[in-house]
Parts: structure tokens; C-alpha cells; sequence
């Protein structure tokens, strides 16, 4: 065989047993879903929580700032989604909420989501805190923040 001809076939070969090792799904360090946040009026806001322990949690946004009038946060386990769920609390709101911004808390998508309404009409921060279970046993509570711009 011709070096001409052998070189590009050992090349193409190279290439072909590479593409066969990458891994299905999107590239490390990229996620799915919609983008974090609140994008643009009236969309919803999402939140997505990494989990690697029951002791370890990272949420982003961290804080979530609440934009465009009334928005549904939509908070989802991104990362040890297999065997962490939101306990049956989910979401609850740790500062006082004298003029109820928060309404509507529930768990959707067999306890991997949580919905929560934000009226967002002040302009306030709250602390907030998040329930998670693994498996049976309940995780401490995670303390982020939602900053309400209106």
C-alpha cells in the first residue's frame, strides 16, 4: 500500500475510534433545560440544584433575582437527580411575607421540581430554604436567597 493512501486511512480510523468513546448527551460543563434564572417578562425562573451529598448543594442561581411582575420559580434537581427528591415541604419561605409574594407551593415531576407562585410586587429580599430527602433520610436545609425587584 502507498504511504499516500495509508496515511489518511490510519487517520480516518483514528477519528472514527475517537468519536466511538465520546459519550451520548450534551458536552461536560453544559446543561439542558432552559436557561437558568429569569429570562425575559412572564417566562418562568428556574433554578437548578446540584446535589453531591446531602451536606453539599449549589444552586443557580444563588441569589435568584425576580424581574416582570408575578413569575412561577421553577426549582429542579439537576445533579443526584436518581436519588434525591424534595421533601415533602419543598420550598419554604424563612423572612416574614406579611403580603403573601409566595403562594402555590408543590412538588411536580415525582418530587425532582418544586412550583412556587412569586407576586413579586415589593422590592425585598427573602431567605429561603430548601427541603431535600435522600431516599428516607432528610437533608439539612439549604438557605439561599430570591431578591424581588418587581
Amino acid at each position: 500500500m502507498r504511504t499516500s493512501v495509508l496515511i489518511p486511512a490510519v487517520a480516518l480510523g483514528l477519528l472514527l475510534s475517537g468519536c466511538a468513546l465520546t459519550p451520548p448527551g450534551p458536552p461536560t460543563g453544559q446543561r439542558s433545560g432552559p436557561p437558568a434564572g429569569c429570562p425575559g417578562s412572564g417566562a418562568e425562573c428556574n433554578v437548578y440544584v446540584d446535589v453531591t451529598s446531602c451536606t453539599q448543594v449549589a444552586l443557580e442561581p444563588d441569589p435568584l433575582e425576580v424581574n416582570g411582575g408575578t413569575r412561577v420559580i421553577h426549582w429542579r434537581i439537576r445533579v443526584g437527580e436518581g436519588s434525591y427528591t424534595f421533601a415533602p415541604t419543598g420550598i419554604i419561605i424563612k423572612d416574614p411575607d406579611p403580603d403573601r409574594q409566595f403562594q402555590n407551593g408543590r412538588s411536580v415531576e415525582q418530587g425532582r421540581g418544586y412550583l412556587l407562585t412569586d407576586r413579586n410586587t415589593d422590592t425585598q429580599r427573602y431567605r429561603y430554604g430548601v427541603d431535600l430527602m435522600h431516599g428516607t433520610e432528610a437533608c439539612p436545609r439549604f438557605d439561599p436567597t430570591i431578591i424581588n425587584q418587581r
